[in-house]
């Protein structure tokens, strides 16, 4: 489901197109997001700093989610993840995008709903890129009778917890890892997105050696 690379930004992957209506700037768009000081309540009450987050979407994306309850939910939830995460960078790319990222980190020539691009060193709180699946994101959410905005919300908290050492390769990872998301969408007010999936098993694909210019893939 999930793809990480730890050092390679997804900037590098898709045109810059920053979103106007989330983040109201026009600066360069490799450079470092800066602190959102409008972060949810939960995650200022937390006793950490809350999480940078910004969130975008790319040329040809329909401009049809909401961005900004998309990012304040995202903030909240990572208040609630363990290690502290530090910031959270997502772009919304359609279809083709993210099945030529796919192929391109993967070297698989199909779509996916999120890849996430781990940018902390060891040890450090956790900072990462994604890039999530607008497109996949809406097919879900018709068949499964909630809002995309949910799905991506979904998407966003499993990259950032592969990040955060869980592994859904197996049973019981599986389990352990889709429990905690509902248990943090749960705790922010959003309810249970995953456990509404038809029951599924994890996958029997094993993850590749670390290569710094391969990927690792989660389904």
């Amino acid at each position: 489901m999930v793809t990480s690379i730890p050092t390679t930004s997804p900037a590098q992957a898709t045109p810059d197109n920053r979103d106007e209506a989330d983040s109201g700037s026009t600066s360069d768009p490799d450079s470092p997001p800066e602190p959102d000081d409008s972060a949810p309540a939960t995650a200022r009450a937390s006793s950490r700093p809350a999480a940078v987050v910004q969130i975008d979407r790319a040329p040809g994306v329909e401009p049809t989610i909401d961005l900004r309850w998309l990012r304040e939910r995202l903030t909240e939830a990572l208040a609630l993840v363990s290690p502290p995460v530090r910031r959270v960078s997502a772009r919304l790319v359609d279809t083709e995008q993210m099945r030529r990222q796919h192929r391109r980190f993967i070297e698989v020539d199909r779509t996916t709903d999120v890849l996430a691009f781990e940018a902390s060193a060891a040890g450090e709180p956790i900072e990462v890129d994604l890039l999530l699946g607008a497109d996949e994101a809406a097919r879900q959410a018709d068949r499964l009778g909630h809002r995309p905005e949910q799905e991506l919300l979904l998407y966003s908290i499993h990259g950032v917890l592969h990040c955060a050492g869980f592994d859904d390769r197996t049973p019981d990872g599986f389990e352990a890892m889709h429990a905690e998301e509902d248990r943090i969408l749960r705790a922010i007010g959003v309810g249970e997105v995953f456990s509404r999936r038809p029951a599924r098993k994890p996958s029997a694909r094993g993850r590749p050696d670390h290569d710094p210019d391969r990927a690792e893939e989660e389904l």
